[in-house]
């Protein structure tokens, strides 16, 4: 299945990212937890990583995992932008509405 021209330009922002923190893959691979080969890093990236991917990465770089998903001018240019992650599980809120609504769904988690 061929990617999009989306997923394309994430994976790009995700080597770029790496690249501009002055990290190579196989240093990454071996800094992540657990550390993994560089192919099965580079494999990833290339395969659209997943959120848990993406965390991992963004650990061991020391970096918030928001800057492999987008870059600061493009969160800096919108109204509002909140990625919260609790557990596995990942909001994304860009109006105060959507995060009241988050904060909401949180506090019946938190209840039960």
């Amino acid at each position: 299945m061929a990617q999009d021209t989306v997923q394309i330009k994430q994976i790009e922002h995700i080597k770029s990212v790496i690249k501009s923190r002055g990290w190579t893959l196989d240093r990454l691979a071996r800094a992540m937890d657990p550390p993994i080969t560089r192919g099965a890093l580079s494999l990833s990236i290339g395969n659209n990583p997943k959120l848990s991917t993406m965390n991992r990465i963004a650990k061991a770089m020391g970096i918030p995992v928001w800057e492999l998903i987008t870059d600061r001018e493009a969160i800096c240019n919108v109204e509002m932008d909140a990625l919260i992650k609790v557990g596995e599980k990942c909001w994304h809120a860009t109006t105060l509405a959507e995060l009241e609504r988050i904060v909401e769904e949180l506090k019946g988690i938190k209840e039960k």
